[in-house]
């Protein structure tokens, strides 16, 4: 009698604790894919906006985005950036190169 009611219980624990583990997941699963969309898509529209992609100096890596102003890289300040000076091709970020092989 008593491992019986144990193991009832253990799998009444299981069937309630369960689907919501299951569902805990994909929240936080969903969550950090729209964030990650919304980090991608800002990224994007910033590149779009600001000659940075279309420069010289513009090397695409987190660490140093550019070599002149690294402050100002992919910011409003960027648009009326002094030292710009138009690539002959626009420059490749390694997310890019990784997509291409």
């Amino acid at each position: 009698m008593g491992s019986s009611l144990v193991s009832d219980i253990l799998l009444l624990i299981g069937v309630l604790v369960g689907p919501i583990c299951l569902l805990a997941s994909i929240i936080w699963l969903t969550q950090k894919v729209i964030r990650l969309g919304i980090k991608w898509f800002s990224h994007l529209y910033r590149l779009r906006t600001t000659p940075c992609g279309r420069c010289v100096y513009y090397t695409g890596c987190e660490e140093l985005a550019c070599a002149v102003n690294p402050c100002d890289v992919l910011t409003k300040a960027a648009r009326d950036c002094k030292d710009f000076a138009l690539a002959d091709a626009p420059t490749v970020t390694p997310a890019e190169k990784g997509k291409r092989n």
